[in-house]
């Protein structure tokens, strides 16, 4: 009987953050790389892998989930309750920056599966980065480096 309000409190602390996800994914959408697939480019993703801050459509969005949520967390757009840091993971993302990222890392190339290009060191720091950031953290690259590369073969990565 005592836990029943706290329940009923959280459930409504979470239906008013709806409204505030809402304009924050119109406003981010406003962006034209934000509104086609980061994946396949299909118009007017409805998904996105908070993990990276990137929009993805409904069949990438399934890739997305298949390769395991330690690797990317997807929400829906519209349909999904977010949390205030999943919110701030879009803010600071964003498909241009990501592609930005992922172009300027010598372990991505063009035409990976979803599965192949989440499993490189360039994604593992991308996370890292953005989940730093949204925390409010400093990010420095060659410290992540350091702590993640140990997880790849080889190291590779590159970027600067």
């Amino acid at each position: 009987p005592v836990l029943w309000p706290y329940r009923l409190s959280a459930a409504l602390a979470a239906a008013m953050a709806q409204p505030e996800a809402r304009a924050l994914m119109r406003e981010l959408k406003t962006e034209v790389s934000n509104n086609k697939c980061f994946e396949c480019g299909a118009h007017n993703p409805q998904w996105a892998s908070v993990s990276y801050g990137i929009f993805i459509c409904l069949e990438c969005s399934g890739q997305h989930r298949s390769v395991g949520v330690h690797l990317s967390f997807v929400r829906s757009v519209t349909m999904d309750v977010w949390k205030a840091l999943e919110m701030e993971k879009m803010r600071v993302g964003g498909n241009a920056a990501a592609a930005a990222w992922f172009n300027s890392q010598s372990d991505y190339r063009a035409g990976m599966s979803i599965p192949q290009k989440y499993n490189t060191l360039a994604a593992a720091l991308y996370r890292d980065k953005i989940s730093a950031v949204a925390g409010g953290s400093r990010w420095d690259e060659k410290s992540a480096r350091q702590k993640l590369q140990s997880q790849f073969r080889g190291g590779g990565g590159g970027g600067g």
